[in-house]
């Protein structure tokens, strides 16, 4: 998979399963320790790896062992969590709505 289309598949801040385990992509790229294109992700529990820097080099940063690095074929969107958060976002949207309504004075 050629870069362009990595970095179309996986977006920084995107919300992934890394073999089941929820996390958030925070780097998509080339790394000095491997050659190819690297995934890194702040799994939400600390079943990582490390902080986001690998032999020295800071690629993101994150709590200690929340931090891991994989090919793109370890992954996959998380769907249900990602739906959960644009739910609550369509909500506060909602309720400025409501409430800038409530608050606007007649003509």
């Amino acid at each position: 998979m050629s870069s362009v289309a990595l970095e179309r598949r996986w977006r920084i801040g995107q919300f992934v399963l890394f073999d089941g385990q929820p996390g958030v992509v925070r780097f998509v790229g080339a790394a000095k320790f491997s050659k190819g294109e690297w995934i890194g992700v702040e799994l939400d529990e600390a079943l990582g790896k490390n902080n986001g820097c690998v032999q020295g080099v800071s690629y993101f940063q994150c709590e200690p062992l929340h931090g891991i690095f994989c090919r793109a074929c370890r992954l996959q969107p998380d769907v249900r969590r990602a739906q959960r958060r644009l739910s609550r976002t369509m909500s506060q949207v909602q309720e400025e709505l409501d409430t800038d309504i409530a608050t606007e004075e007649p003509c």
